[in-house]
Formats: structure tokens, sequence, C-alpha cells
């Protein structure tokens, strides 16, 4: 997980993660998916949406600040 952030007030959540998925042919994939959803009263998710992108060897997930 890069960055996970939180609104308690609203109840909203959004996370960023990186996958490597090593595939049966030997190659190497990398994904990142940003998560986005809301919480109900009691904790649990109760809306998410997922958005997804596959990395390129140039990408670099992590931005420099």
């Amino acid at each position: 997980m890069l960055d996970e952030v939180s609104d308690g007030a609203t109840g909203t959540v959004a996370a960023r993660v990186t996958v490597r998925m090593a595939m049966k042919d030997g190659s190497v994939v990398q994904g990142e998916s940003h998560l986005i959803g809301r919480l109900g009263d009691d904790g649990r998710i109760t809306k998410m949406v997922e958005i997804d992108r596959l990395l390129t060897p140039e990408d670099d997930p992590v931005e420099q600040g």
C-alpha cells in the first residue's frame, strides 16, 4: 500500500496499492489499484470502487516530491 486516507466525519476512505504478479511464462506484470469507498456506521464497507492500470517499466508508482 502506497497511500491511505480516510475522513471519519463522512466515512470516506481511499487507498493506492501496487501489485507485482509473476506469470506462468516467467514474465512479470506490475499494476496499480486505486480504491475509493464509504464505510457504514458499523465500520463495514458499504460502497467500493476500484480503478486499475498496468504499469510499464518506465512508470514509477512512488511519486517523488
